[in-house]
């Protein structure tokens, strides 16, 4: 992957995201130890076609700090989400649970997004024209979360478009 890092890029990275501890390792090109950067310090990481950028909430009150997954980035919208993970320790044995949630930047303002009616919400002057793409392109928030919100972002954000012309 590649990292910008303290304001420079470095290309052809091996890494590796540690969502529990928030922290981004570089390993070294013949894998034998590891480097945990400074998260504050990363402004991106993109690897396996993913882009994380770091959220400090001391910059952005809205947000907790740590890595968040850019879905998708448009003149006026940004989708991000959020893997949040957390230890569940059993009598025998432990595991890491995962939640997931997303949020979309509009006019400065970071708003958690679920499904059509959380756009709805945001941009009722659209109301009816996100319920018309929704049911037209048979999105599905239960089964493609991700790929259902990437696809009504990229539709309010055509809506603006239309609207500015």
């Amino acid at each position: 992957g590649e990292i910008i890092y303290k304001n420079r890029y470095y290309p052809n990275l091996q890494l590796k995201l540690d969502l529990y501890k928030e922290q981004l390792i570089v390993l070294s090109p013949e894998k034998h130890y590891g480097v945990l950067l400074d998260s504050k310090e990363v402004q991106k990481a993109t690897f396996y076609g993913k882009t994380f950028i770091w959220y400090d909430s001391q910059k952005t009150k809205d947000l907790k700090a740590g890595f968040y997954m850019q879905l998708y980035k448009g003149n006026t919208l940004t989708l991000l989400s959020k893997i949040s993970m957390s230890l569940n320790k059993g009598l025998t044995s432990s595991h890491f649970d995962s939640k997931t949630r997303s949020y979309l930047l509009f006019n400065e303002n970071y708003y958690q997004v679920k499904n059509k009616n959380s756009f709805r919400k945001i941009f009722p002057q659209y109301k009816n024209q996100i319920n018309r793409f929704s049911k037209e392109q048979k999105l599905d928030f239960g089964s493609d979360p991700e790929g259902s919100l990437v696809s009504l972002a990229r539709y309010c954000e055509s809506l603006f478009l239309d609207t500015i012309r």
